[in-house]
């Protein structure tokens, strides 16, 4: 299970995901005496410089889920997780993944990611935020559907616009080792 994770998702997302935990915790309080009691909290981080950005700063959410037992003592766990919401790049009706990198950067100081998908994935991903310092790829057989797409786009995405839109070839990656 994840450590305190941080989910990517548009701004309607998160904020329907909000209203949904609200009538969650509303429709519990209604119960009677139930075996499992929940208190949802909501930290809404805000830009005390510029309020037209707050819908894209992170929200976090601590879930404290409550067994009650009547023969021994009360047990409490906890789950907290952060909603990081984005705009939507209205060309490619998808988050805004430069944005979602910047903020993971600049808000939670994380330095690496994970992109974990198929071909049309990863290939967004490396064209919209440059490909990063270093990049591992795992190439597995298709065990679902049809032939799929080409890897990595057929590394359309290492290709590079230069600022006369020239294209030029980006450094080829290379296998360092297998494990």
């Amino acid at each position: 299970r994840a450590n305190n994770p941080i989910i990517c998702c548009s701004n309607q997302a998160a904020f329907s995901f909000l209203d949904l935990m609200e009538l969650f915790q509303d429709k519990h309080l209604q119960q009677k005496r139930p075996k499992t009691s929940y208190k949802i909290v909501v930290y809404k981080k805000i830009d005390v410089n510029d309020h037209m950005e707050d819908a894209c700063m992170p929200i976090k959410i601590t879930v404290h889920v409550t067994r009650h037992n009547k023969k021994e003592e009360d047990v409490t766990e906890e789950v907290t997780f952060t909603l990081l919401p984005c705009p939507i790049d209205e060309g490619k009706n998808s988050v805004s993944l430069k944005h979602a990198m910047e903020q993971l950067c600049d808000q939670f100081e994380i330095r690496s990611v994970m992109v974990e998908g198929g071909a049309g994935i990863l290939s967004s991903f490396l064209n919209e935020c440059d490909g990063g310092d270093a990049i591992c790829v795992t190439v597995a057989p298709t065990v679902l559907g049809g032939l799929g797409l080409p890897s990595l786009g057929g590394f359309d995405a290492l290709m590079k616009k230069t600022d006369d839109d020239a294209i030029e070839e980006a450094p080829t990656p290379t296998l360092k080792s297998i494990e």
